[in-house]
């Protein structure tokens, strides 16, 4: 029942953004701007390439049997992203980067990178439908650009 009740829920999704992309394909690429903050990050990276976000929203697509009590001491970093029309505007408009704040995003994740022998996951805190959080592993591809944008996507165990 709850693998089926989240393959419901991947499906609704997939179905409001094809429906999305045919009233406007920008909104389906994946949130205009992502950013990823948090230790170990000196500093917030922000993502505004739209294809890269669209890659790592693709690549975060397998959903995960994990429970999150199994989360509980492992290391992440915040994700926030910005969705929307605002945001396109914003981009289009050449706005500073720099004056975009997590507060002000659309939706939060949490990146955990691989640790030890656990694979790297998106735990997004919300989702449309009956459920809290969705858990996803994260592919190649994904883990390839956040690596590009200089986010760590393997961390060393703590002992």
């Amino acid at each position: 029942m709850w693998k089926f009740s989240r393959r419901l829920i991947l499906l609704t999704v997939l179905l409001v953004a094809v429906l999305v992309s045919s009233i406007n394909p920008a909104f389906a690429k994946g949130p205009r701007i992502m950013m990823i903050y948090g230790p170990p990050l000196a500093k917030p990276v922000l993502v505004s390439n739209w294809s890269d976000n669209a890659t790592i929203m693709v690549a975060a697509h397998e959903s995960s049997s994990l429970i999150h009590t199994r989360l509980t001491g492992r290391p992440s970093l915040r994700v926030a992203m910005f969705w929307g029309l605002h945001w396109m505007r914003y981009m289009q408009h050449h706005k500073p980067l720099a004056a975009v704040h997590p507060t002000q995003a659309d939706q939060f994740a949490r990146f955990y990178p691989a640790y030890g022998t656990a694979p790297a996951l998106f735990v997004f805190d919300s989702i449309p439908g009956p459920y809290t959080s969705l858990v996803c592993r994260v592919g190649a591809t994904g883990l390839a650009v956040f690596a590009r944008y200089g986010i760590p996507v393997r961390l060393p165990v703590r002992r």
